[in-house]
């Protein structure tokens, strides 16, 4: 065989061990690194299943009776207009409140009361705990002002006896003529969770659920006031205890 020929030969042989050694130390460092990759996420899973977050929790009693006080005590002589208010603050590891921003309003004068209430909670607070560590954590508490009590006491009685009667669709059309209303309330959202499952809804029971759920790890509280001229009470905080609130009221 002519030496050039052989010479040739060699060298694909050659290029062709090189290959496939190439090729073996190639998988050779993705499968050390896919083992790499497997024992980072083993190590790291157990660690991230463990964290719990518990919410922050009102030292005193009754955040609503707190809160509806302290804004009472203020407009009770003073004629307010109807309007939400959003109050967004943080609560820190020593349970203050700090960076306290009424949110969504178009009224100044519920603003500033929602405002004062919430700043008046200050040192009141359990922190935010996360795996047993106090933490600082923003929240928010929603505000409803309105006037129209005989309205409201008419919707939840309702909402109760059809309920209780078991007229689920009377009560869903009750709950999403409320819909703007309550659109920031777990409360809300749970409830119309509830009676979707019984009207077998699931993809709605699952979607409400969810969004309670979101709700209910930044929001505090919701509080209705009912503003009639110069006569005012709070009727809840959330939707849910708002028959049994209301029943109390003198």
């Amino acid at each position: 065989m002519p030496k050039t020929v052989l010479i040739i030969l060699n060298f694909e042989r050659a290029f062709s061990g090189l290959f496939l050694f190439l090729v073996y130390l190639e998988k050779k460092i993705m499968k050390t690194n896919l083992a790499m990759v497997c024992l980072v996420l083993l190590f790291l899973s157990p660690l991230t299943a463990q964290i719990k977050q518990t919410p922050a929790t009102f030292k005193n009693e009754s955040l609503a009776k707190f809160l509806s006080e302290d804004i009472l005590s203020r407009i009770k002589d003073i004629d307010v207009p109807n309007g939400k208010v959003t109050v967004s603050f943080t609560i820190t590891k020593d349970g203050e409140v700090v960076d306290p921003f009424p949110e969504n309003f178009k009224e100044r004068i519920l603003a500033l009361n929602a405002l004062l209430a919430v700043q008046a909670t200050s040192k009141l607070w359990n922190p935010t705990l996360s795996n047993g560590v106090a933490i600082d954590k923003k929240y928010k508490i929603f505000f409803n002002f309105i006037e129209d009590v005989e309205k409201v006491e008419l919707e939840f009685q309702g909402i109760e006896a059809y309920m209780n009667s078991g007229k689920y669709k009377k009560v869903l059309r009750l709950l999403e003529r409320n819909n703007l209303q309550y659109s920031n309330s777990s409360t809300y959202f749970s409830k119309r969770a509830e009676v979707k499952k019984k009207l077998n809804d699931y993809v709605g029971f699952k979607k409400d659920s969810i969004k309670a759920q979101e709700l209910k790890n930044e929001v505090l509280g919701e509080l209705t006031i009912i503003t009639k001229g110069k006569i005012k009470r709070v009727v809840s905080i959330g939707v849910v205890e708002t028959k049994d609130v209301i029943r109390n009221q003198n």
